[in-house]
């Protein structure tokens, strides 16, 4: 894989945590890799950003609202962005910037406990066309609750048959190339839709694509069960999960000093040093 590599920050506030992390994001990415804050438009949003701007004044604000009639197909879930959508303004934002050629996408509620330049390069010396968590094939997962999302173009329903084929990853960070984003954006246009933790890993999996995922590549998430129905303590799921909320006793606890966790909602973060707690 050659050509420009982007970060991608992609978040819903600019609030004091989401501004923190992304300065972080920024002083450890130096300039590795352009970094851009993709966060969806609001008047609070406007508002903050004019008083705070982000660091290097790189922002591609985004609109939910036209992002369907911008990429031309519609969303998962009607009007709404989510559930399963929310790598519409990914597609949309790689549309308007053909120099680059693959993107690491960071939800503003994923910490790592390592040097975020480190993991980037190491995502791009490994050169997936996708790299994400916990893939999963249907046998594997069953009661994964988005599979009945998964609905091909009309001219390839007779592949939905072929259950054994469908796979699902784990998306709050994940990296992609530019072949594999203009082979969803296609797949889309073609018809197919779903949540986009299913349409990801399936339509790129069947394409050819090389699919990696973040724990066998470099032990950045301990743990695979995702949530409390697994019957497991908090202790021993996956850093990197759905529910419950990773505390910062957790992170402590558990980083091996390069560590992905999710999700961090809010009263904590780690600054690159140490755990910073937040009282907005």
């Amino acid at each position: 894989m050659s050509g420009k590599t982007a970060v991608l920050f992609l978040a819903h506030k600019w609030d004091l945590f989401t501004r923190l992390k992304y300065q972080r994001l920024f002083d450890e990415i130096g300039d590795e890799a352009p970094l851009v804050l993709l966060i969806q438009s609001s008047d609070d949003v406007l508002r903050a950003l004019s008083v705070h701007p982000t660091a290097n004044h790189s922002v591609a604000v985004f609109d939910p609202q036209v992002l369907p009639q911008v990429l031309g197909y519609p969303y998962l879930n009607g009007d709404s962005l989510l559930p399963g959508s929310n790598h519409f303004p990914v597609l949309a934002w790689f549309r308007d910037r053909p120099d680059i050629e693959s993107c690491l996408v960071i939800e503003y509620d994923v910490e790592f406990s390592g040097n975020w330049s480190g993991l980037l390069l190491e995502l791009i010396a490994a050169e997936p066309d996708f790299a994400a968590l916990h893939f999963r094939k249907l046998r594997d997962d069953p009661k994964w609750r988005w599979w009945s999302s998964l609905l091909p173009a009309p001219g390839e329903l007779g592949w939905i048959f072929a259950r054994r084929r469908l796979r699902r990853s784990f998306n709050p960070i994940y990296f992609i190339s530019r072949k594999a984003i203009e082979l969803i954006d296609a797949a889309h246009a073609r018809g197919w839709r779903g949540h986009h933790e299913g349409l990801f890993a399936t339509v790129l999996g069947r394409s050819g694509c090389r699919l990696v995922d973040l724990a066998e590549l470099g032990g950045f998430c301990p743990g695979s069960e995702q949530d409390l129905r697994s019957g497991l303590p908090v202790a021993e799921l996956s850093t990197m999960r759905w529910r419950p909320e990773v505390e910062s006793t957790e992170f402590l606890e558990r980083s091996t000093g390069r560590t992905l966790f999710h999700p961090v909602k809010r009263g904590w973060l780690f600054d690159g040093k140490q755990v910073v707690c937040l009282d907005e």
